[in-house]
């Protein structure tokens, strides 16, 4: 009996260390994807913030860069983003030099 309660002792300690360590590997995870989202909601914001300014016709090169910087840290957004400058400069034309317009 002695043995059994030892054992279970010993099964009981294990078992708690193996969970304890699954909730600090979700933790970790979980403040990983809170960073994920945060940095999202910044060049989201900046990237509004860049189109209107350039739909006033308002350059912003300084905001540019700084996007630029923050997608460093996400490489799907980073791949995306590479693409946007030259959408942004092939928008800035008047509508007469897209289409033939005049």
């Amino acid at each position: 009996m002695k043995n059994l309660g030892k054992i279970s002792v010993i099964v009981l300690f294990l078992l708690s260390i193996f969970v304890g360590s699954f909730t600090v590997y979700s933790i970790s995870k979980v403040q990983s994807y809170g960073t994920l989202i945060n940095y999202l909601g910044i060049v989201r914001g900046a990237t509004q913030r860049l189109v209107k300014l350039e739909l006033q016709q308002q350059p912003h090169d300084e905001l540019i860069s700084t996007i630029s910087f923050m997608t460093l840290k996400t490489p799907t957004v980073n791949t995306v983003w590479k693409k946007f400058p030259m959408l942004i400069i092939s928008s800035s034309f008047p509508p007469s030099i897209h289409y033939g317009i005049g």
